[in-house]
This record gives structure tokens, sequence and C-alpha cells, in this order.
């Protein structure tokens, strides 16, 4: 992982000081300009990946005691790099330590879902363009349907990140090259007044993407029938943005996590057994709780009964002020996970209450573009009882079956209760 050097602030830790830490913590946030800068191969560019290395989504956490999804797409992340010849090779591979298991945030990389990045699999690289050090990376999404995000596995999943390695990344990578490095917050800010709110709804954010992309793609090398295939992949996954706002948000937290004697939080994220937050001023340690259970719109035929408790690292967007935090700019999104406009409207102010600031990029058009609450302080989760919401998508519980819905969920109080004592301590 990339060390950034840590800013202090000298004063005494009053509660003035700490305010002036988070007030700092916030700028270095807001002041960020998360860029893609090119597409490489995992192993080439993540800090501390070999070839040998398997990262996954949420804190890290043993193979045995990790649960169906995130299992079945490291058992198929095991095929795919040609490590096994089967599910059950892989399962025997991977219980004697033929891979070295790691989380992605310690490698300055996220994961939705299940969220594995294995060597071969490529890559975004997203850089602040202020400061050339911080870099998150994050793999490409692979659409809807049977994916390996969500623990699928099978001839499909494996062959299309083949051709997502082969065709999908060097396409994309020649693009960008084309291009330069692309201004992502453009896209973010363009997208919460088109509807999105970057986390479970990101049309928009794709549409413009695709705008910036499509022209350079059209002149790259490869044949018209392949370029016509990548670019009805682009069109025909909505969703593909997500993973450039989660790489875009882990760029804009690792600069707040720098500063010292902040109370703000830099990482909310799950491995489906565990949720884990951490806070600037207490470094790089999880606080972790059970992993929480969804309240979601379930598609036709599942319930409760059949998902997973929350998992992934996306939770990352909430943490800067997208998602759940700027549900009030995107009531479409109402539909799919459940619950009515007023609802969206009442988070947003809900958050308002345990955030530091609001954000002076992400605005809201309904609401006169105020921005959006920003900047999640565990003194005020803490002394309000008021926990962070996340509108994530739900996988099942068991292995292979892919999402089964999508709504809302709370992050465990307990995280910022752990967090707070330790605050407390080192104030004292």
């Amino acid at each position: 992982m990339v060390k950034l050097k840590r800013e202090e602030v000298t004063e005494p830790q009053t509660g003035d000081a700490v305010t002036r830490a988070n007030d700092l913590a916030l700028k270095r946030l807001s002041e960020t300009e998360p860029t893609l800068v090119g597409v490489g191969r995992a192993v080439d560019v993540i800090p501390g990946m070999d070839s040998r290395t398997l990262l996954h989504s949420g804190p890290p956490i043993a193979w045995e005691r990790m649960q169906g999804p995130t299992r079945m797409a490291l058992l198929g992340a095991m095929v795919y790099e040609g490590w096994a010849k089967d599910r059950d090779d892989a399962v025997l591979k991977l219980s004697a330590g033929y891979a070295v298991l790691g989380a992605c945030h310690d490698h300055d990389a996220v994961g939705p879902m299940a969220g594995v990045i294995s060597p071969s699999m490529p890559v975004f690289i997203v850089a602040d363009a202020h400061e050339g050090n911080a870099k998150a990376f994050v793999t490409l999404n692979e659409g809807l349907g049977m994916v390996l995000r969500y623990g699928g596995w099978g001839s499909e999943v494996l062959a299309r990140l083949k051709w997502m390695e082969t065709s999908l990344a060097p396409a994309l990578a020649a693009a960008v090259q084309d291009l330069g490095p692309v201004d992502l917050k453009s896209i973010l800010v363009g997208a919460l007044t088109r509807g999105d709110e970057c986390h479970n709804r990101s049309k928009a954010a794709t549409a413009l993407f695709l705008q910036k992309v499509a022209p350079p793609l059209v002149t790259t090398s490869f044949d018209r029938p392949e370029i016509r295939k990548i670019l009805e992949f682009l069109a025909g996954n909505e969703h593909f943005f997500l993973n450039l706002s989660m790489a875009s948000a882990k760029v804009m937290t690792m600069r707040m996590a720098t500063v010292e004697r902040s109370s703000l939080v830099t990482a909310m994220a799950s491995n489906g057994v565990e949720f884990g937050i951490r806070v600037a001023g207490l470094g790089s340690k999880w606080y972790l709780a059970p992993a929480p259970h969804v309240d979601a719109k379930y598609f036709k035929g599942y319930t409760r009964e059949d998902a997973s408790p929350v998992l992934g690292d996306s939770a990352i967007v909430e943490t800067v002020g997208l998602g759940a935090f700027a549900l009030a700019a995107a009531p479409a999104i109402i539909s799919f996970i459940g619950g009515t406009a007023d609802l969206a409207l009442e988070l947003t102010a809900r958050m308002r209450r345990i955030c530091h600031d609001v954000s002076p990029d992400f605005k809201i058009p309904y609401l006169g573009y105020e921005g959006t609450p920003t900047g999640i302080d565990i003194r005020k989760v803490c002394g309000t009882g008021i926990v962070p919401v996340m509108d994530v998508g739900v996988a099942h519980r068991e292995p292979g079956k892919g999402q089964v819905g999508a709504g809302l969920t709370s992050a465990p109080l307990a995280c910022f209760s752990q967090a707070c004592m330790d605050f407390d301590r080192l104030a004292a």
C-alpha cells in the first residue's frame, strides 16, 4: 500500500482541535480530483500484489470463515488464473494455502460485492490529479446476471472475464491513452444532476463515460465487429461506471486518511461476515461488528431467507457523500430498492446530522443544489445513535446463484462505539 504523508494538526487535541482536523480532512477530500489514467494488469500495478495474491472485498478474513459468494468467487479466480483445473481442485489448493489472500482496501483497491481481484485481471487505475501518489484500483464491471462478483462461476463467467482481459481492457486502455486522463469527478457531478446517486444507479454516469470513450474507441486497431461488441457491452451495462465511482471515492478518502486527529470515517466495507470501518485519526485499524442484513426489495421468487448479509466495498461511495447519502438526488432508484420518495429525502436529511459538512461538489438539484452530507463523524454517530445508511445490492447466501435483490442497510453502531472509545483514549 502506498504511504502518503500524514498531516498533523499541532494544537492540543481538544474538541476544537478535532474540528479543525476534520475541516482539513474534508478540505483534502473535496480538493481531490479523481482521474482515470489507465488500465493495467492487477499484478503489475497494485501495490503489494504478486503472482500468487488474491484480493477480496471487506476487512481481512481467513478462507475458513468466508461465506458462500466470496468463497465461490475465489474458486472461480483460481480456475481463471489456471491455478486449478476445476472447483474441487481449487478448494484443495486454497485450503492448503496455494494463494495469499488479502483485503482489497489494504492494497489501495476496492471490490464490489465479493470483489475478488486476481493477478491477471485488468483494473482501472484512478489517480488524484493533484497528489500523483494517491492511486486506487478496481476491476472492470462485468454487467448483470451470473457474474463473479456475486459468486457466479462457470464457463460463461470465465469466458466473459477472459474477453474482458484480452479485448475490452486493451481497447479501453488505448482509448484512455488517446484521451489523456479522464476527469471522473465531473462525471460524478453530472450524474447527480441526471438522477444517479452513483451506487445502485449509475445509468447517467455510464452514459457520460461512454460519451467520452466512444470516439477514441472507434479509432483503435480492433476490427469493427469487435468494437461494436465492446460498445454494445458498455451501452448495455448500466452499472459499468459503479466501479469507477468506487475507485474515485477510494482516492478521495486516501487523501482524507492522512489527517491525524480527524474523527471522520475513511472506509466502510463488509466481507459478508464482518462489517468494518476505518477512521482517519485511527489509521488503518478496522473496527468490526457482524455484517447486517439488507432491508431489500427482492427479485421474484426470492425472500430474506435467500439473502447473504451485506457484502462488498461499495459503501466507500457513501463515505464521500454519494449513494444513500445522495438518495434525494435519485428518486428513480426507489423503484429498485423499495421505499418512497419521501424516504429518500428523509434519509439524506438524517445523514446530514452525522456528517461534518456538506460537499461543495456533489449537489442535489431537488434541494436547491444543496451539497450532499459528507464526512461521517464517529463522534456524531455515537452522540446521536444515528448510523450511516447504504443502498446496496444483495447476493444469494448460497454461492453461484447471483443477485436476489437490492435495498437499504445500516452500518452497525458497535463499529462506531469501538472507534469512539479508542479515539477518546487518544484524546485523553
